[in-house]
């Protein structure tokens, strides 16, 4: 049974311009200012060809940065870790361990964009023999759009293309998550 959904491979090459584009913005100085964000995401999970046996599930993170404000451009460096869990009869879950960061306006409606890698891992049931689970690069790239309700609480929606890369013998998982979250201001960190 195949529940993989491509072959795929990834480029860092968003995330080493990212990047580029943080450090050259808190390069300016006199004008960057920092406070500390801790967010909390809930989403559904949707594999985009729904393989055999999966079907839509949810997900569940924390992302933990300092957001730097210059003008009315913000940039948010952070550290974030998500759990997924798909739903049908393969027991299908991979949970991810990143770095990255966040580009937007900062102004009443806060449109932005967001992309991080690091550690991921998928697993599910298989029958014995086959290969069930795999250890490798983590990524998600997205978009998102947040509101500010209290000077210290956003509250916002989401939506992002996630992946575990696979190897010679395991497929590359991708899905997209759809979803919500809270973003809290705190201290800088």
């Amino acid at each position: 049974m195949s529940i993989m959904l491509s072959k795929r491979r990834t480029s860092l090459a968003p995330i080493v311009f990212a990047s580029c584009c943080a450090a050259a913005l808190l390069s300016v100085t006199g004008v960057a200012s920092a406070k500390g964000k801790i967010g909390i995401d809930v989403d559904a999970a949707l594999p985009p060809d729904e393989p055999s046996g999966v079907d839509t599930g949810w997900g569940a993170g924390l992302r933990v940065g300092n957001q730097w404000d210059v003008l009315l451009l913000s940039l948010t460096p952070e550290f974030s870790g998500h759990y997924t869990k798909f739903g049908g009869n393969t027991g299908l879950a991979a949970w991810n361990v990143m770095v990255g960061g966040r580009f937007g306006i900062d102004i009443i409606l806060k449109p932005s964009v967001f992309a991080h890698a690091g550690l991921g891992h998928f697993g599910w049931n298989a029958p014995p023999g086959i290969e069930s689970s795999q250890t490798s690069l983590g990524y998600d790239l997205g978009a998102a759009l947040d509101f500010t309700l209290l000077p210290v609480v956003d509250i916002g929606a989401h939506v992002a293309w996630n992946g575990v890369s696979g190897d010679s013998s395991i497929d590359t998982l991708n899905w997209v998550s759809v979803g919500g979250h809270l973003q809290f201001s705190i201290p800088s960190l």
